[in-house]
Order: structure tokens, then C-alpha cells, then sequence
């Protein structure tokens, strides 16, 4: 019951914000009684947590797997574009995102910083993802791609349609300006 639950708060965080719903919404929302949320899930803030950790898996899967699609090299990074394209939706309008997170509650809040600990863990995976696609300043390189990537993600949010195309060429130059440094200075 406690995943049944839990599906219903991350679809309501997703679609809302967490700030915006209320357990009142919840349990309308999972169809249980206030009593079985609280003893399944404990509270709002434990299901925000939990929200945070699904997002995590969420985006690192998507990434992983996008890289993966299209194949082996550099170029196989463009995938991570693939991704964002994916998860915010053909209109822009999918807020499960950890950017959105941190945009909602500010770096101060404790959900805040943990969606900065986690937005770390995935530039970690970007770096594991550059290196095993061939880039020696792959943790240079994560970092850059992951500012391209949050700012892609607020930008779909905020209704632009050529966000991800946008910032695909981008990281295209990217990777070639990460590959000629390599050559340069290896």
C-alpha cells in the first residue's frame, strides 16, 4: 500500500509542486483514509523525501539509458538532451525534476539541500557517462553539461519548444570543444 501511495504524492508533487499539495489531496488522490497514510507513509515531509530519492533514480535512469540508445563516444552523450526531452514532455509542462525542486523550496530549505546533494550524485553519473564515453575532463565536462541540462529543464518549463533542441547544439559544441582540448593538452 505504502508504493500505491507514494505513487499517487509523486504524481500530485509532479504535476503541482510539493509546496502546493496537501495530504488532503493526497488521500483523495490514492483513494485511502488519512489513517492509512499516516501509518504507511508517516508524513507530507517523508513522502517528499521519497519523492526526491524516486526523482534521482528517475532522471539517472533515463540518462543511462538514453546514452546507452545512442551508442558508443562522445557523441552518445547528446543522449542526456534525449532524456530531458522525455521526462518534461512534449509541451514543457513535466515538473519532476530535482532543478524544480530546488527552484521551490531554495537551497536554505532542508528539501532544498537535498535535492542539491542529489543534483550532485547525477553530475557524478554525467562525469561516469563522459568517461566511459571517451572525454578525459570528464568531471569538467559534467559540469558544464549539467548547467546546459538545468538551464534546458527551467527553460521547457517556462514554455520554450526549442529548449532541448537549443541546448543539444550547445552541448554539441560542447563535446567538441571538451575533444579538441584533449588533443591539445592530454
Amino acid at each position: 500500500m505504502r508504493e500505491e501511495i507514494l505513487r499517487a504524492c509523486f504524481g500530485l508533487f509532479a504535476r503541482w509542486g510539493i509546496r502546493r499539495v496537501g495530504v488532503e489531496e493526497i488521500v483523495a488522490g490514492a483513494e485511502v483514509s488519512s489513517g492509512d497514510f499516516h501509518s504507511w507513509v508517516g508524513s507530507k515531509e517523508n513522502a517528499a523525501e521519497a519523492y526526491l530519492q524516486h526523482l534521482y533514480l528517475l532522471w539517472a535512469g533515463a540518462f543511462e539509458a538514453a546514452v546507452a540508445v545512442r551508442g558508443e563516444g562522445p557523441e552518445a552523450l547528446l543522449g542526456l538532451f534525449d532524456a530531458v526531452e522525455a521526462l518534461c514532455g512534449n509541451e514543457g509542462t513535466g515538473r519532476a525534476s530535482l532543478v524544480h525542486v530546488l527552484a521551490e523550496f531554495g537551497p536554505d530549505d532542508p528539501l532544498g539541500r537535498a535535492a542539491i546533494g542529489l543534483s550532485a550524485l547525477l553530475r557524478s553519473e554525467i562525469a561516469r557517462l563522459a568517461h566511459d564515453a571517451g572525454l578525459a575532463r570528464s568531471g569538467e565536462f559534467a559540469a558544464d553539461c549539467h548547467l546546459l541540462l538545468a538551464g534546458c529543464i527551467l527553460s521547457r518549463a517556462h514554455g520554450s519548444l526549442r529548449a532541448v533542441e537549443d541546448a543539444r547544439g550547445i552541448a554539441q559544441a560542447l563535446i567538441t570543444a571538451h575533444l579538441k582540448a584533449q588533443t591539445l593538452h592530454p
